[in-house]
């Protein structure tokens, strides 16, 4: 169990350091503990059973798949209309998913499954900032009229999201979200208050 319990450690500390220095609100700590708690928690499913010669051995370790989804959600924020931690919570959920394999022995599968989730961590974001764009760049717009059209407004560039508002007064809203660099607003925004009726409330770049 020793032995287990300081492998789980290792592979929740390198996950989650990763995450750690992308500034994720969950990081290395816990990563960690989500990995140990799971691991801890496969053992006693299957230790208890074992030295009792009665229940079943998965009952506790099924309930760390639905537990870490309460711990994910928390990682999750919605804001502007934005998802964002969608990332860290997967990453939490497969961390657990670690722990379970370690738990039980599966060792072996766990350093492999550890693996690729850090190249995926690690080879996909760099993909993404390569062809994508590194920032997450929102740009929301006060329309007098009818709102322009996002795909005009963002040519070459990938359309994350966008949310029109009507305002009392007759007037509107416009919430773009896109990938890129953080500079792309300046550009973004002077074509639309190029627009008759169209001028810029304010922007927002998350990495």
């Amino acid at each position: 169990l020793c032995l287990r319990l300081l492998l789980a450690a290792a592979i929740g500390a390198a996950i989650g350091l990763e995450r750690e220095l992308s500034g994720k609100a969950a990081g290395l700590r816990t990563n960690l503990l989500v990995a140990l708690g799971a691991t801890l928690f496969t053992h006693v499913s299957l230790a208890i059973p074992a030295a009792s010669g009665q229940g079943d051995p998965a009952r506790v370790a099924a309930q760390v798949v639905t537990g870490v989804g309460f711990l994910g959600a928390g990682t999750i924020l919605h804001a502007r209309g934005v998802v964002h931690g969608l990332t860290s919570a997967a990453t939490l959920w497969v961390v657990a998913a670690l722990g379970v394999a370690v738990g039980a022995g599966a060792t072996h599968d766990a350093l492999l499954a550890t693996g690729l989730v850090v190249l995926a961590l690690l080879g996909l974001r760099r993909l993404e900032e390569r062809y994508l764009g590194a920032e997450s760049v929102s740009l929301t717009l006060a329309c007098a009229g009818a709102s322009p059209d996002p795909g005009a407004l963002l040519p070459g560039r990938r359309l994350l999201h966008s949310r029109h508002e009507a305002r009392p007064d007759g007037s509107g809203s416009l919430t773009l979200t896109w990938r890129g660099a953080a500079d792309d607003f300046r550009e973004v925004a002077a074509r639309a208050e190029r627009l008759p009726g169209v001028r810029v409330e304010g922007w927002e770049v998350e990495r």
